[in-house]
């Protein structure tokens, strides 16, 4: 299953680029969230990771819509690769680990 994940910081952002985008990677079940990137409990964020499984792909829109510093950014790995899961930025690709290394380049 592909599963998309978007944020804004604040109520008043709208989302609904990232949700276009989400939906043109092919996501078939988006979560969607308004929450400061200040706060620890993201619900969205934690549901969408508890229904992650082997072979499941996880698509974010950028990089810093899942964490606001290197410490929050290197704990990814954690989550998506150690599990099988695969993870893809649609606007950083170099992290799209959902194609072989030799065919990105």
């Amino acid at each position: 299953m592909i599963f998309g994940y978007t944020k804004v910081s604040t109520k008043e952002q709208i989302l609904d680029s990232q949700i276009d985008s989400q939906e043109s990677a092919g996501c078939q079940e988006i979560f969607s969230e308004k929450i400061s990137g200040k706060r620890i409990l993201k619900p969205p964020f934690d549901l969408l990771i508890s229904k992650l499984r082997i072979g499941d792909v996880f698509v974010a829109d950028s990089l810093d819509r899942l964490g606001r510093t290197s410490r929050g950014l290197t704990d990814l790995p954690h989550y998506y690769i150690e599990p099988g899961i695969q993870f893809k930025s649609l606007k950083e690709g170099m992290f799209d680990i959902t194609i072989p290394i030799r065919e990105a380049i």
